[in-house]
């Protein structure tokens, strides 16, 4: 999906089971949410205890309008008993998103330890 100044892409790796989320650039609220319906009906196709990939190192908009329906689609791809979820994000102290500056973090949503984060380091 061509996003403004930049592209997302959602990719369901059948083999790894793994759906992995990209998102860069300045994408408006329309295609944040064609992107979040993507990511769901992409994650159809993989079977329980789904890994989830989510990489904003690169996001460049953050505003409500955006994040949002990513929010949305997150929530329900917990629902859909995704099993790990990692999250990479700008690293704090990282003034370029593009500069590879990025920090990991983990979080399993399976029933007993759902909403517990767990940081990991590359």
């Amino acid at each position: 999906m061509e996003l403004t100044q930049a592209r997302s892409e959602v990719v369901a790796d059948q083999g790894e089971n793994t759906l992995h989320l990209v998102l860069r650039g300045r994408p408006t609220p329309e295609e944040a949410n064609r992107l979040a319906v993507e990511a769901v009906t992409s994650a159809r196709h993989l079977d329980t205890g789904f890994t989830l990939v989510t990489d904003t190192s690169a996001l460049g908009d953050r505003s409500n309008d955006v994040v949002e329906p990513l929010v949305r689609a997150r929530n329900q791809l917990r629902e859909m008993a995704c099993g790990r979820m990692v999250s990479v994000v700008a690293g704090e102290s990282a003034e370029d998103p593009t500069r590879g500056d990025h920090r990991v973090e983990t979080t399993t949503s399976l029933a007993a330890t759902a909403g517990t984060r767990v940081p990991t380091t590359d």
